[in-house]
């Protein structure tokens, strides 16, 4: 009720900071995989929504589901020169989780290709 009083600043503008765009294992894997793949184009951390798209009647239900795929996101999409999806690169967090929507099933189902390395041992530039 009073909640209005005591938030007299709430049209002011946070303050912010600027922050790295990828983590340092993100980066050195990105920089390996630009190395292993000149001829492509990397992009990384893409929502799902950018690369999948619910077929679902219902609108209550794909509105939610495009929701839960815009919330969600693959770790670097390998694209040719005309921006056709190559596959997909992922890396695995050591305590893997039950996901609400399993991002390794919708790529499968979507015909994807996925492929995944763990954190703790990134592959080198030729390994990829």
């Amino acid at each position: 009720m009073f909640s209005h009083f005591l938030d007299k600043d709430s049209k002011a503008l946070p303050e912010c900071e600027q922050r790295p765009f990828l983590e340092a294992e993100e980066t050195l894997f990105f920089k390996r995989v630009q190395k292993a793949l000149p001829n492509c184009l990397i992009f990384p951390r893409l929502p799902l929504a950018a690369i999948l798209e619910p077929h679902v009647s219902n609108e209550k239900k794909r509105a939610l589901m495009s929701q839960k795929l815009n919330e969600r996101h693959i770790d670097f999409g390998i694209f040719d020169h005309d921006l056709n999806l190559l596959c997909v690169l992922e890396l695995e967090k050591e305590e893997a989780q039950e996901e609400e929507y399993p991002t390794r099933q919708l790529l499968k189902k979507a015909g994807i290709k996925c492929i995944r390395w763990s954190r703790a041992s990134l592959p080198s530039a030729e390994q990829i």
